[in-house]
């Protein structure tokens, strides 16, 4: 019977740095984490572009 190899689970720390390092940099977005039997398997970074009218626009939009 051939043994199944179970991937090298990361440490804790290596956990928390690769969290920080989805954190990094990010404004506006969603960072997932998902968890199976107690375990991290995927950590997902979804960032978010807003783009903003300049002040000027805004103001003319808002009187309106």
């Amino acid at each position: 019977m051939a043994s199944v190899e179970r991937p090298i689970e990361p440490s804790i720390d290596e956990l928390r740095e690769r969290i920080a390092d989805a954190l990094r940099g990010l404004r506006f977005g969603v960072i997932e984490i998902q968890v199976h039997d107690a375990r991290v398997v995927r950590i997902t970074r979804t960032e978010k572009i807003l783009i903003e009218a300049p002040r000027e626009v805004q103001l003319v939009s808002s009187k309106r």
